[in-house]
């Protein structure tokens, strides 16, 4: 499909090792290396360190091995002004669908767009309308080599236990199940953009500064709830792609459908003079005169807040004088600890620098 459309010196080919499988990889690596001398095409191998990073930052496998695998694709795509092109199919948007529906996405469950952008970067998915049987069917009658990954079949993981024990279940429940999942796919294409539409105004009206944005609380309030709640996602979402470097910490504690929740109902609650949502990176939610204003505090609104914490054991983060500081709900009695030592506090947070 490429060959068809693009000249081979345009196409440049991206493996990734993510460290987890020293035997296995071993073959691909060379089905890899071969595949590109018989195209004559451009590529690179490129080894990703998911156990380290998530020693370091947390959060399972899956998610550390996707988020490194997206800022290496991105990191290319943007040297070079490129495309990303990639290989998920439908039977991968159905993974996906479950994965987000089990995990409660909401309203955010997938949809099979072709084409994504993710800071700038166009993600195109040829073959997301075929599935993985059509694929190696047509691989086959072409006698076009591919190979596996043997991982796919353990259970240790949860979308191997979505596509190997779930999807089974529901083919056998429901053969028709592939058409099915079409048709709600085409029905939240278009409740989404719709959605969108709705939300659109509001986000014309975000006044940006350098690095905080401020939103009119008056359009917030005259939303219906839903809506107001999308568009708030919307908003802390545009900011943080914007803001915050995706594959450090802060996509492990990217800001959750509570947080979103609780800024509402601040915002509704047009008594309050003044408040505050902290969310993950360092970032807060705040009222800010007649507006919502996402961004970092100032040190001057940092420093009272600083000691406020300490004292009524607030859970929060941030940053005084260049060091982090995280306040944690942990046990009766926590430790202080971080990267250089560790004192027993007589607290209810944890406090990491």
């Amino acid at each position: 499909m490429l060959f068809r459309s693009h000249p081979k010196e345009n196409i440049f080919v991206l493996y990734f090792d993510h460290g987890l499988r020293p035997e296995g990889v071993k073959g691909e690596r060379q089905f890899t290396e071969d595949t590109l001398k018989k195209y004559g095409l451009k590529g690179d191998i490129v080894s990703l360190p998911v156990k380290q990073f998530q020693s370091e930052q947390g959060g399972s496998v899956e998610m550390v091995a996707r988020t490194l695998r997206k800022e290496a694709l991105i990191n290319y795509a943007e040297g070079v002004q490129a495309r990303v092109v990639t290989g998920h199919h439908a039977d991968d948007e159905m993974e996906t669908f479950f994965l987000q529906l089990i995990r409660g996405a909401g309203s955010g469950l997938s949809i099979n767009e072709p084409t994504r952008m993710f800071h700038g970067v166009p993600f195109i998915k040829p073959l997301i309308q075929l599935d993985k049987e059509q694929i190696v069917s047509y691989l086959k009658d072409k006698g076009i080599a591919y190979c596996t990954d043997e991982t796919n079949e353990e259970t240790v993981y949860a979308r191997n236990k979505i596509r190997n024990q779930l999807m089974p279940l529901v083919k056998a429940l429901n053969p028709g199940f592939k058409q099915t999942f079409h048709q709600l796919q085409t029905h939240l294409k278009e409740q989404k953009t719709y959605l969108d539409a709705c939300c659109a105004s509001l986000l014309d009206q975000i006044k940006k500064n350098d690095d905080s944005w401020d939103t009119p609380l008056e359009g917030l309030r005259a939303m219906p709830r839903f809506l107001q709640q999308r568009s708030l996602y919307q908003i802390v979402k545009a900011y943080y792609e914007a803001h915050i470097v995706w594959g450090n910490k802060q996509e492990k504690n990217h800001f959750s459908s509570q947080q979103i929740k609780q800024i509402a109902r601040h915002i509704n609650e047009t008594s309050q003079k003044t408040w505050r949502v902290n969310l993950p990176g360092n970032i807060w939610a705040q009222k800010k005169a007649n507006s919502l204003r996402i961004g970092p505090l100032t040190d001057a609104e940092i420093e009272p807040l600083y000691h406020t914490a300490i004292i009524q054991r607030l859970p929060c983060e941030m940053t005084v004088k260049n060091r982090r500081f995280v306040f944690q709900k942990v046990g009766k009695r926590p430790d202080m600890s971080g990267d250089r030592k560790s004192t027993r506090l007589n607290s209810s947070h944890q406090i990491i620098s």
